[in-house]
């Protein structure tokens, strides 16, 4: 310190003290909000910038991509639904499958996890493979408006009680008549998720409506013994 800057200061009030503890104190105010805004606008220019790529994207997807992504996300299903099959089968797969499932599926090992009036849920260990098969058997016919599940209902459920990552389910409707919007939902949305087909057997005109798994082979032998049908996979072009 000077003797200058001594005799300039040692000439100040107090009343100039308190002024400069409030300018000191706005000093560094005004430095940490400088940093503070610094960070905001980092943060604001990231999240612009990532909404401006956002919204590019999107309007390419729509523009240009949406068709290619669409068909190699479902290339598969489109090969399940061209391998669809129809079977004709016995009056004993039919009486099967009828209001005893349950006993019948008990009397061939199956272990019964659920079952009401409407559909019945069963699991087996599928022999000399990895696989549990989850199998719900629902008699759309009785179906009310109490217990009337949505085929990825049951998928779900079959999931809570089966706690496997090998599990295949397999859902099977039966009907005496199929309607039109069933039999769509039978062809073209059988796969509700990843590892889950539905069929169907209807029951008036003694039909299996039958969609592979890809990459199934196990399952479909299995279920050529047990639906009494030569399952006979047809390849088809990608």
């Amino acid at each position: 310190m000077t003797k200058e800057i001594y005799t300039y200061f040692s000439e100040k009030d107090s009343s100039y003290l308190n002024k400069a503890r409030l300018f000191y104190g706005l000093y560094i105010m005004i430095f940490i909000s400088l940093i503070v805004l610094m960070f905001v606008y980092q943060i604001y220019s990231y999240f612009v910038t990532l909404m401006i790529i956002i919204g590019v994207m999107y309007f390419l997807y729509r523009l240009v991509f949406f068709d290619f992504i669409f068909y190699i996300g479902k290339r598969n299903d489109f090969k399940r639904i061209k391998l669809m099959k129809r079977f004709e089968i016995v009056d004993e797969v039919i009486e099967y499958f009828s209001d005893d499932v349950y006993k019948n599926l008990f009397d061939d090992d199956y272990v019964i996890i659920h079952k009401n009036d409407v559909y019945v849920l069963a699991k087996i260990e599928l022999e000399d493979t990895i696989y549990t098969l989850g199998l719900a058997v629902y008699q759309l016919d009785k179906a009310t408006d109490e217990v009337s599940p949505s085929t990825r209902e049951i998928s779900n459920e079959l999931t809570g009680y089966i706690a496997s990552s090998s599990i295949i389910k397999v859902i099977l409707l039966i009907k005496d008549v199929f309607d039109e919007n069933e039999l769509d939902l039978l062809k073209y949305d059988s796969a509700i998720h990843k590892n889950t087909v539905v069929i169907g057997i209807e029951k008036s005109t003694k039909q299996l409506i039958y969609n592979y798994f890809l990459n199934g082979d196990s399952l479909d032998s299995y279920l050529s013994v047990l639906l009494q049908v030569n399952v006979v996979r047809e390849e088809v072009n990608n």
